[in-house]
């Protein structure tokens, strides 16, 4: 199963602006990797399990999902706050910096801004603007 990476796994208007995103962030020179797209319903379980569950019930149930198994502090942080993420339609995908052909995580604000500017000039909501539980790698198509 493992995670879905493919921007034409999102529903048709999501697929639109993402492309036109994608494409304006390579050619601004902006290096990233869309980590995830289209997510099941069972994934999105997993992520919520995180920081929930016991760590060896959760890697149980990823090895299952065809996951990576998280260390003992890994599954101390939960990764969201909901069992319905829009990206179980096909509306939302997760994009992260890159440095060195690696995902940047611990990147500058201002890298992570810098994405979040051209994603949200295409009709995203950044989750690095949402204020009870900042997901920075996440956009979604306003309502």
């Amino acid at each position: 199963m493992g995670l879905i990476r493919d921007i034409d796994s999102l529903e048709p208007v999501t697929r639109a602006a993402a492309t036109k995103a994608v494409e304006e962030l390579k050619a601004k020179g902006i290096s990233f990797l869309v980590n995830e797209t289209l997510r099941l319903r069972v994934t999105q379980y997993l992520y919520y399990l995180q920081g929930r569950a016991a760590l060896d019930v959760v890697n149980l149930l990823r090895q299952d999902a065809g996951f990576w198994p998280l260390t003992a502090s890994e599954n101390q942080k939960q990764v969201t706050q909901t069992l319905k993420s829009k990206h179980i339609d096909g509306k939302a995908l997760d994009i992260a910096p890159t440095k060195n052909g690696q995902v940047w995580w611990d990147a500058p604000a201002e890298v992570w801004q810098a994405i979040a500017d051209i994603m949200k000039s295409h009709g995203f909501e950044w989750g690095g603007d949402w204020k009870e539980f900042k997901d920075s790698p996440h956009y979604q198509l306003k309502e």
